[in-house]
This record gives C-alpha cells, sequence and structure tokens, in this order.
C-alpha cells in the first residue's frame, strides 16, 4: 500500500519546511520510493542495509543521503540520533546545491 504524506513520519524525522516542498515536487513514483522506506530509514539513519542506500557525503561531514532508485536523494543531518531533512532533488541537482552551500561556508 502507497503512502502519500510525510505527516505519518514527523513523530519519528524532522523536515525542513524547504525539503517538505522539495518532497511534494517529486514525481509520485519517486515519493513513493522515500515513503516506503521511512520506517527503516528512521530506525537507522547512518547505517547502510540491503534495501536502505544510505552514506556520508563526501567533504562534509554533517549531511548524509538516502539514496531511491532512480537517481533521487534526500540530503539530512542527523541531530541526536534523529534525521532532518533539508532537501529532497535529482542526484544532479542535490550535489550542485551542496556545492553552492559549502562553498558560501568557506
Amino acid at each position: 500500500m502507497a503512502r502519500t504524506s510525510l505527516a505519518e513520519w514527523e513523530e519519528r524525522i524532522d523536515f525542513k519546511p524547504s525539503a517538505v516542498r522539495d518532497f511534494l515536487r517529486l514525481p509520485p513514483d519517486f515519493r513513493d520510493l522515500f515513503l516506503n522506506s521511512f520506517d527503516e530509514f528512521s530506525r537507522h539513519p547512518q547505517r547502510p542495509t540491503p534495501t536502505l542506500d544510505v552514506e556520508p557525503i563526501r567533504n562534509d561531514p554533517v549531511h548524509w543521503r538516502l539514496k531511491v532508485v532512480g537517481g533521487y536523494r534526500g540530503v539530512y543531518r542527523v541531530v541526536q540520533g534523529r534525521a532532518k531533512f533539508e532537501m529532497f532533488q535529482s542526484r544532479q541537482d542535490v550535489y550542485e546545491a551542496l556545492r553552492r552551500y559549502l562553498t558560501s561556508t568557506r
């Protein structure tokens, strides 16, 4: 059964308002892929498994990414063991946004 909103996850995962907007702009199939991964993800946001593709962003000690099939990423931080998503975008758009962010903070 496909889930349709982030609301059911707000007790276990945090979402910046901009991440919610990004999420709602994703194609429906990719929203479903993220939603279907959130149960396992919320329990282990920093532990990859055969069904969960997470890893730290290279050259960025704070951000992690959750990857779903088809090239979309969710970028998040982990604060006190709880994930907070900052963006959901295509692979190319996520890494371009991170490059801009990292350049602006140096």
